[in-house]
């Protein structure tokens, strides 16, 4: 989901950032960065993702693939002629099943930063038919 892409990688940037930098940083200009990137980013995806062969190309929800069945695993390995994967299945499973527990971050922003998100990811939510997650509460 674009929201959770940038509200992550916001989150990634404010806990690193201040450990590598021998001065303060500026947050509001590393917020504005990485809009800028992710729109850029994405737009030369889309500009350039025809030059790609189907064969060598598969698009994967995140939420499809940590949904904790197999059939999007399967899917990975057929579009792309991977063999094994009778045998792989219970060391995906056995991977699956360990990382159960894990808890991903949740948000609570200002309905303005949402607004400000929305504005900057809308191309992508609206090509990948998302909406705003439902874990992120808003202030």
């Amino acid at each position: 989901n674009p929201v959770d892409v940038i509200l992550s990688t916001r989150h990634f940037f404010s806990q690193m950032m201040p450990g590598l930098n021998l001065f303060k940083f500026d947050t509001e200009s590393v917020n504005q960065d990485i809009f800028h990137i992710y729109k850029r980013m994405m737009g030369d995806y889309f500009a350039t993702k025809s030059l790609i062969p189907e064969k060598n190309l598969l698009e994967v929800r995140y939420e499809n693939l940590t949904a904790g069945n197999m059939e999007e695993m399967s899917r990975i390995y057929k579009h792309f002629g991977f063999a094994g994967f009778k045998q792989a299945s219970p060391l995906i499973s056995a991977y699956a099943e360990s990382k159960k527990g894990y808890v991903k971050n949740k948000y609570a922003i200002e309905q303005s930063l949402l607004d400000e998100i929305l504005e900057h990811t809308d191309f992508t939510m609206k090509k990948w038919d998302y909406d705003v997650p439902e874990n992120l509460e808003i202030k």
